[in-house]
Order: structure tokens, then C-alpha cells, then sequence
């Protein structure tokens, strides 16, 4: 059996999308805790772009709308590799969740310690955020004959 280069990346972009799925899944299940909601509380509440949603909403209901958010792009995901259109929304969702999940990077690191690295849990956001992104050139289900796989959001 030989391996070739394009089925290598076939496999690799579903294991990417499995992964999306099963983390941001997780994840989104998690934000309708008591436990996820108190421990986001200082991200959200130190991050210009979602500060505002807690003077909207109690934190529960904030990290609970977190979570739906969460698993409707888990659900577009899922529902991507057989649908072009959801694989697209999938791809639109997750890049900004995880665009302004990496503002955190800026906003929630302690100055006052000196020079610490950020929490891993903030900066697995940036290898997720570039995940997504990977996904938008669609998935082997919407490949036509003799066509490149690039037949998603982003043609090649």
C-alpha cells in the first residue's frame, strides 16, 4: 500500500476536525457548570471584546450562552463533513471564538509576576484558531472527480 502526500492530509484534516470537535465539544458542555462559569469569570470580565456581556447577564448565563455558541460551532463541525455550507459556518465560528479567545492572551497575564509565560489553556487557543482555519479548504466529501480538495471557503 502506498501513502501518498494527499491522503496523508485527508486524514490529517479529519483528525483536526475531530479534535475541534471532541474539544470544543468538552468544552461547551463544561460552560453549563458552576465550576467553568467561576473559572472564566476573570478572563471574561478582564477582556475588552466580552467584559460588557457581565454587565449584561449574571456570569451562569454568560458562560452558559458561552457554551451554546460552543456546541452549535461543535455541531456545524460535525455536520461539516458532509455539508460545505456548515463546514464554512464551522469555519467562520470557530476562528472567532478562537481569535477572541487569544485576546486573552494580552489581558489576562499578571505583570506584576514578571516575565511568566501564559496559561497552556490560553495558548492552545492560537493551534486551534490555525485547526479552524485548516478545515477551510473544505473536506474529501465535497472533492469531484480529478478536482483539488480545495473546494470550500477558500478556493485554491
Amino acid at each position: 500500500m502506498k501513502i501518498s502526500r494527499k491522503n496523508v492530509g485527508i486524514l490529517g484534516l479529519h483528525v483536526i476536525r475531530a479534535g475541534l470537535v471532541i474539544n470544543i465539544g468538552w468544552n461547551g458542555v463544561a460552560k453549563f457548570t458552576a465550576e467553568e462559569a467561576t473559572a472564566i469569570e476573570p478572563l471574561v470580565r478582564r477582556s475588552p471584546l466580552m467584559s460588557w456581556l457581565l454587565d449584561a447577564a449574571p456570569l451562569r448565563t454568560v458562560s452558559s450562552a458561552i457554551g451554546v455558541v460552543e456546541l452549535g460551532v461543535t455541531a456545524l463541525l460535525a455536520a461539516g463533513t458532509t455539508s460545505q455550507r456548515a463546514n464554512d459556518l464551522a469555519v467562520l465560528g470557530a476562528a472567532g471564538m478562537f481569535v477572541g479567545t487569544s485576546s486573552f492572551l494580552v489581558t489576562s497575564i499578571d505583570y506584576d509576576l514578571g516575565p511568566m509565560p501564559p496559561d497552556p489553556f490560553i495558548l492552545k487557543d492560537i493551534v486551534l484558531l490555525g485547526a479552524a482555519l485548516a478545515l477551510a479548504v473544505g473536506t474529501p466529501a465535497f472533492e469531484k472527480e480529478g478536482a483539488p480538495i480545495a473546494t470550500g471557503a477558500i478556493e485554491a
